[in-house]
């Protein structure tokens, strides 16, 4: 039951769900904390500082022996200006096969004080992942609240039960939001005899995040209260909010063991080769002998020939469709291809495993709460024959065998085995194996214009970024796609002629090729031709911001720039740039020049090594940056003879 309550709003349900029902027509105003709270000094302050104001949000829980739950969520926000309007827009997601819903109310007050209740055609359900409604049992209540005018305050409270499969409970709940909240409460009331793990994560300096806890009639009370917590601001290439945003991760699951032995009750089985899946996998690798070979060979069929489902294992449920099935049906979701791809191995005798992972793009695993639930992508581990594991995804249809996606490299995984259990690391791709070679073949004419030829091969991510989006696009669109690439290094250019490979033959390195021309691209002063280097490192956005709220997630990663270019007939070459090398601890620059044969060739290199640099570390890396952009000149003087 994973969750995530960094949302805008709470639930309405239809009555067409069984498991819902909707009490409409409430007319009271606002209760006495929420009528307290509109005097706090810091609401005055927000006026003219955010769009909307979270006055009250609060979780509260109880937990019962057999692992069973009941959930109230409560709102208040008070809008504030135009673009607070978007606080009163309501979706939620629930799993409708393990929870049932009830929406206990849900008004407007407005500045006037007239209280406008909720009507019941403004409910909406809808299937989020709308593709696939038959693959998910998550669903989405949707709803805008009536009658919102500037200084209006929306409140709303639900109650959430879990729904005939009596588990431990575990969630994740966001004290910070991207709104400003001035009270945040969450209240946890379970059994004494039951243990509660939790972790607080990036709570404001100074906040003590420990609990009153309360033990009476054989209950034991758990009660977190923060006041004046500030809004989560946005910002480019930053972490996940479950890293950076004030939140707190809870489970009453005892231990790993327990998690693991109830997850390998729902794949018990599921791996199994049928016939058909031994006869297939059989005639892939029967003429290969290396293990390394036999196990491309099946990876590929897999990641090329199942349509992959895309929907995260957090939505799509925790049980795989059985091995057989995935065949037959030609599609699935990550544990449904990872099934195949671990049946089809075993089937010619190569160990394979589950490998459970939070990806980048949820955070980090969380090793002190033991529960199945935050796990949000399901890889393969291939047990090696010298020792270890090879991790494999089959999602990634782009990626060359033995690369992984950039959101799992480096992550915690949890590789499931027959007997017991693992946590391991994904390896990170060395920078270079994440390689982009830029060359250029310019001919420089006397008049200033300029003729070329240029490849670009691709290697890693850039190779399955450079796949996907070939894959994808028309003949028109991959024109423009050509064009786009030329006119960021050269602008003006003039795309002449250009080739793509296959992007689905992954036994050719993937290289793009193509010729062009610009008119008058060196500036002419008399005697003098100033050539203006194509501009290269396309993929490197300089940093800007002089700081940073939250650390700055970089790919690691190598782009190479060759470029050759001729001496304009009746022309010496009057300046070269010097050399430049930069080493930091976050990237590493090189540049030469070599003149021969009346040709001139620049060589350069940029090596981004550091995955991620730290809001205290970003002044240096902005500082080294911008010595970098100074010191590499990049123009060549040529004088007549």
């Amino acid at each position: 039951m994973k969750r995530s309550y960094l949302l805008i709003a709470i639930v309405l349900l239809a009555t067409v769900f069984h498991s819902c029902s909707l009490h409409l027509g409430l007319t009271e105003g606002l209760d006495p904390e929420v009528t307290e709270l509109l005097g706090n000094p810091s609401l005055q302050t927000l006026q003219n500082e955010a769009p909307a104001v979270i006055l009250l949000k609060e979780y509260v829980v109880e937990i019962f022996s057999d692992g069973d739950y009941r959930l109230t969520f409560r709102e208040v926000t008070k809008v504030l200006s135009e673009e607070g309007r978007v606080w009163t827009d309501v979706r939620y997601e629930y799993d409708k096969e393990t929870e049932k819903i009830k929406l206990l109310y849900a008004k407007t007050v407005t500045p006037e004080g007239k209280v406008i209740p909720i009507q019941r055609d403004a409910v909406q359900v809808v299937a989020p992942e709308s593709e696939y409604p038959k693959y998910t049992s998550i669903r989405a209540l949707s709803f805008t609240m009536p009658g919102i005018t500037i200084g209006s305050i929306v409140d709303y409270k639900v109650l959430i039960e879990s729904k005939g499969q009596p588990e431990e409970f575990s969630e994740r709940f966001f004290f910070q939001v991207n709104a400003p909240v001035l009270l945040v409460r969450c209240k946890v009331i379970m059994p004494q005899h039951k243990e509660l793990k939790y972790v607080v994560f990036s709570p404001p300096p100074g906040v003590d995040t420990s609990p009153k806890i309360v033990e009476k009639a054989g209950k034991r009370i758990y009660l977190w209260e923060f006041k004046n917590i500030p809004a989560s601001l946005p910002e480019e290439d930053m972490p996940p909010r479950e890293e950076v945003c004030f939140n707190i991760y809870m489970t009453t699951a005892p231990d790993w063991n327990t998690c693991i032995s109830r997850w390998k009750k729902l794949i018990a089985g599921k791996t199994d080769p049928d016939e058909v899946i031994k006869q297939k996998a059989k005639e892939l690798t029967k003429s290969l002998k290396s293990w390394s070979d036999k196990v491309k060979e099946i990876f590929d069929y897999v990641k090329t020939e199942i349509t992959f489902v895309h929907i995260s294992l957090d939505k799509a449920g925790y049980e795989p469709a059985p091995a057989y099935e995935v065949f037959k049906n030609r599609y699935g979701d990550c544990k449904d291809k990872s099934t195949l791809l671990i049946s089809m191995l075993r089937a010619v005798g190569i160990k394979a495993y589950y490998a459970l992972v939070v990806t980048k793009d949820s955070g980090d695993l969380v090793e002190e709460i033991p529960t199945i639930y935050q796990f949000d992508h399901c890889i393969v581990a291939v047990e090696k024959e010298g020792g270890g594991y090879l991790f494999l995804d089959p999602t990634a249809k782009f990626y060359p065998f033995g690369h992984l996606p950039y959101n799992v490299q480096g992550q915690k995984v949890l590789v499931v085995r027959e007997k017991d259990f693992l946590i391991s690391q994904v390896p990170t791709a060395d920078p270079w194996e994440n390689l982009c070679v830029k060359r250029q073949f310019i001919e420089i004419k006397p008049d200033g214009s300029i003729r070329g030829r240029f490849t670009i091969e691709a290697y890693g991510n850039y190779e399955a970024l450079f796949r996907s989006i070939f894959a994808a696009f028309d003949p028109t669109e991959i024109r423009e796609a050509f064009e786009l690439i030329l006119a960021r290094g050269i602008p003006g250019a003039k795309l002449i002629d250009y080739t793509c490979p296959n992007p689905l033959k992954f036994d050719e390195s993937f290289t793009l090729r193509g010729t062009f021309e610009v008119r008058e691209y060196c500036q002419k002063a008399r005697d003098i031709l100033i050539f203006p280097l194509p501009s290269v490192f396309w993929s490197f956005s300089e940093p800007i911001e002089e700081e940073r709220r939250y650390s700055l997630q970089e790919i690691r990663r190598v782009e190479k720039d060759i470029v050759e270019f001729t001496v304009p007939q009746d022309y010496e070459v009057y300046y070269l740039p010097k050399p430049v090398r930069i080493e930091t601890p976050f990237f590493e620059f090189r540049s030469s020049y070599q003149s021969r044969d009346g040709k001139i060739c620049y060589h350069a290199e940029m090596v981004q090594k550091a995955f991620r640099v730290m809001p205290k570390e970003y002044p240096k890396y902005k500082k080294y940056w911008e010595e970098m952009t100074k010191k590499k000149e990049a123009f060549v003087v040529f004088v007549k003879e």
